[in-house]
């Protein structure tokens, strides 16, 4: 009995195994560069966001030298329209971010316009157009990042900023008419802060704040109380040298959003394991070749699961991506590309729709705005058939497989049971 027990689930999973094809992943690889704009004056921050509420993801770029903010339009079959101007009067603008500010369901701009210390938004009015208004600030000394999160849980999305001249971590209470609130500074003493990020770090449910600061080689962490206050400035660490950009997200899938952090003027991309419990503990370097790494991002690019990295590196013109491994190491991966001329800042997004994650970058050097196109196409892993097989054939196939394996059973069942019989009988 025990023997025919086997024998059916044998064939069972004989059967299971006919009836599906599991296709491996392919390498994931990227397209040459694909130029979304080649006029884009000192061209330093790109974000990519759906503006007109097409279901595609437009981008907006930021250009340093002559002050102008502008989007582009994705126009659904991988190109893009030429640039809509939104502003050209923010000179050095070198941070560019979008949110819905003023909850009307349309996505709205900011930028650090560091030349002249001021932090501006555009409202969406809907119709691809933009409106600018009041300034959030005009004090800001030559602030150098912003970037948008709900800090005090009332469903409008607050402002931050990192300023290098004042050395100081600012947030902008959302006042939800249109108008911002200066609070109390996250911090004044991170000296020559690059970027600000809002993540929650302690899983409380309330957005902490991360800043990379430069002169003092620290990334620092503003814990939220949960109640429009925040704790003084908490090291991660104070020996990234030169630390430029700052990021989290859950790298090893534990739950807890990580921090990474790259050094200008050591070459380093490091991360650090948010231990749980508000402290966090630093890994071996990811890498130390990076020249000059300006930005550093993250996102899936192979869709097994696991958050990949992405880092530009602004003195050799190149993008590259560290895959996750999944066992909380990372490896290099071929450089997307090496002739972003000082590219300053890269990030992940589905450009094409396709379920895979794209690059957009920023190049100053060059003036450009240009896009890398995920060419991996969607793979198939359960019970599902690789498009450049013959549907037929493999049912075929399939087929004539199982009628050998029931070919196999009935003759193995058939010598099973004349033993049985002869054993019985003796």
């Amino acid at each position: 009995m025990r023997l025919m027990l086997a024998l059916g689930m044998f064939f069972m999973c004989s059967f299971e195994f006919a009836s599906g094809i599991s296709i491996a992943t392919e390498e994931i690889t990227f397209s040459e560069k694909k130029v979304i704009s080649s006029t884009s004056d000192g061209a330093w921050s790109v974000f990519a966001a759906d503006l007109d509420n097409d279901g595609f993801l437009d981008v907006i770029s930021s250009n340093t030298n002559n002050g102008e903010v502008a989007w582009f339009h994705n126009l659904g079959d991988s190109t893009f329209s030429e640039a809509y101007v939104i502003s050209s009067t923010d000179l050095g603008a070198v941070s560019v971010f979008a949110s819905d500010l003023n909850n009307d369901g349309y996505i709205d701009i900011l930028v650090a316009a560091s030349l002249i210390d001021s932090l501006l938004w555009y409202s969406n009015n809907g119709d691809a157009t933009f409106t600018a208004q009041p300034p959030i600030s005009t004090t800001v000394d030559s602030v150098f990042s912003v970037y948008a999160g709900d800090l005090n849980g009332d469903g409008f999305e607050d402002v931050l900023s990192a300023s290098q001249n004042d050395n100081q971590v600012l947030w902008f209470l959302n006042n939800q008419d249109g108008t911002f609130t200066e609070q109390p500074a996250l911090s004044s003493d991170a000296e020559e802060p690059n970027t600000v990020f809002v993540i929650d770090l302690d899983n409380d449910g309330s957005l902490d704040v991360l800043s990379a600061s430069y002169a003092d080689d620290s990334i620092n962490w503003y814990r939220n109380n949960g109640d429009s206050t925040f704790t003084t400035q908490t090291p991660i660490s104070t020996t990234m040298d030169g630390a430029i950009s700052v990021y989290a997200d859950d790298l090893n899938n534990d739950g807890f959003n990580d921090v990474l952090a790259v050094g200008l003027a050591n070459n380093a991309v490091v991360w650090y394991e948010n231990n749980g419990n508000n402290t966090f503990s630093e890994h071996t370097p990811i890498s130390l070749d990076v020249r000059g790494p300006n930005s550093v991002r993250t996102g899936d690019f192979d869709n097994d699961g696991f958050v990949d990295i992405l880092v530009t590196g602004y003195l050799d013109d190149s993008i590259i991506w560290y895959r996750n491994n999944g066992d909380e190491t990372f490896l290099e991966m071929s450089a997307i590309t090496s002739t972003a001329n000082g590219v300053k800042n890269a990030l992940a997004a589905d450009l094409d729709n396709d379920g895979y994650l794209d690059i957009v970058a920023a190049s100053c050097y060059d003036d450009t705005i240009s896009w890398y196109q995920n060419l991996t196409q969607a793979e198939e892993i359960d019970d599902e058939v690789d498009d450049d097989f013959n549907e037929e054939e493999v049912e075929s196939g399939n087929l004539q497989l199982f009628i050998s394996l029931l070919g196999i059973g009935v003759v193995v069942l058939t010598s099973v049971t004349t033993i049985l019989i002869v054993k019985k009988r003796h």
